[in-house]
């Protein structure tokens, strides 16, 4: 399987206990989806993506508690600390209308209207009310915030994202 068809729905936030848990903040609309996975992909800095079997699922707090076979102590468990947990991109159920998986975003190319290029989608910042694209271009940052009145269209086929920049208010 390659790398590119793997998405991420959650990384691992840090270790749980002392049987090698781990709490996992999900990055996926439903959170519910982990409990239907028997092994998912782990990419992390240190080793790469290394596929998984997943010994033990709970809910904690609202959030995935997971466990790996083979990683059985929570030594073991700090050295995912960070790590992506990703599944294969054709087992995401569809969305409705609308509704983008945060990898069909990263990557677009952000323009105005008029045409203009602002730059590339780089990350997605969950803040609560609303996600924020994060647009680079030319070594600046441009915080978009994923609302109606800004994000007018969004076409993954051509690869673009039309934004109608909003007023700053200076004092």
């Amino acid at each position: 399987m390659e790398k590119d068809s793997l998405i991420a729905i959650g990384r691992i936030a840090k270790e749980w206990g002392i049987k090698g848990e781990m709490i996992v903040t999900p990055m996926t609309p439903d959170a519910e989806r982990f409990k239907s996975l028997e092994r998912v992909a782990v990419e992390s800095a240190r080793d790469g993506v290394r596929w998984m079997e997943i010994r033990s699922l709970r809910s904690h707090k609202n959030m995935p508690l997971i466990s790996f076979k083979g990683i059985d102590n929570p030594e073991d468990a700090r050295k995912l600390r960070g790590a992506l947990v990703k599944v294969d991109a054709k087992d995401s159920p569809p969305l409705p209308d609308g509704v983008y998986y945060q990898h069909q975003i990263i990557g677009l190319e952000a323009a105005t209207p008029a045409g203009d290029i602002l730059g590339k989608v780089e990350a997605i910042i969950a803040t609560g009310s609303n996600d924020v694209y994060v647009v680079k271009s030319r070594g600046r940052e441009l915080l978009v915030p994923a609302i109606k009145e800004v994000v007018k269209k969004i076409d993954l086929k051509a690869g673009k994202i039309i934004i109608e920049p909003m007023e700053t208010i200076e004092e």
